[in-house]
């Protein structure tokens, strides 16, 4: 039988089931430290106690954002900047139009011309090491459920590298990696399973009963074969 983990508000002090807390891959445990009721109710508050200043914010907000969408527009662009940019890479000037649009500038273009970011993009990415990716990948997804590489690996070697249910090893496993199956009620992480039987489970809503009759259901007709 799994435990279920259990996790103490710092709000109110409570103890509760993981699922009763936020996830977020900055904390050490994965959660919040502050449950779902706690949060929503300091959440609701702010609102309640910043609504004035909340619509002055968002009233700024919506007058800087407008001038940079009037002068996204060529039209816009030109007449108040006038027609050449230069390229703070290569350094050549250049017509506007060989800058990408950009919201975040106040001057609603790219500082870059499309010729230098392409390079830029493409050098990156073709220098960036595959095993840095999957590496960067995992942690962040071992960190959505709470667990830590070591955890990980632990579970991996438990299971010799291979899929909980079909026993299929990890490269030939779809995409050539194993997703971490959990409990949606408790969130207690179950095992490694490959993007097949991950599907499977919840095709079949997790639930042991409809499994029970599937099996049943194929060696009835296995039978009569």
């Amino acid at each position: 039988m799994d435990v279920v983990e259990t996790k103490q508000c710092t709000h109110c002090e409570e103890i509760f089931p993981l699922v009763n807390f936020h996830k977020n891959s900055g904390m050490a445990s994965g959660y919040l430290n502050q449950c779902k009721n706690c949060t929503n109710a300091k959440s609701k508050q702010w609102k309640s106690d910043n609504r004035g200043s909340s619509t002055v914010y968002d009233q700024k907000a919506r007058e800087k954002h407008s001038t940079v969408r009037e002068l996204m527009s060529d039209q816009a662009y030109k007449a108040a900047f006038g027609e050449d940019i230069t390229c703070t890479v290569c350094d050549k000037t250049k017509s506007f139009t060989e800058f990408k649009k950009d919201s975040r500038k106040k001057s609603g273009r790219a500082s870059i011309c499309k010729v230098c970011a392409s390079a830029y993009s493409h050098k990156r990415y073709h220098n960036q090491p595959p095993v840095y990716d999957a590496a960067k990948r995992r942690a962040k997804i071992v960190a959505a459920y709470g667990l830590t590489l070591d955890d990980y690996d632990t579970i991996y070697q438990e299971q010799d590298g291979k899929c909980k249910i079909c026993s299929i090893e990890e490269k030939y496993a779809a995409k050539g990696r194993f997703h971490i199956d959990h409990c949606h009620d408790t969130g207690v992480v179950r095992g490694l399973l490959c993007s097949h039987c991950n599907k499977g489970l919840g095709m079949f809503r997790h639930n042991q009963e409809f499994l029970s009759a599937a099996v049943n259901y194929l060696a009835e007709f296995n039978d009569e074969e």
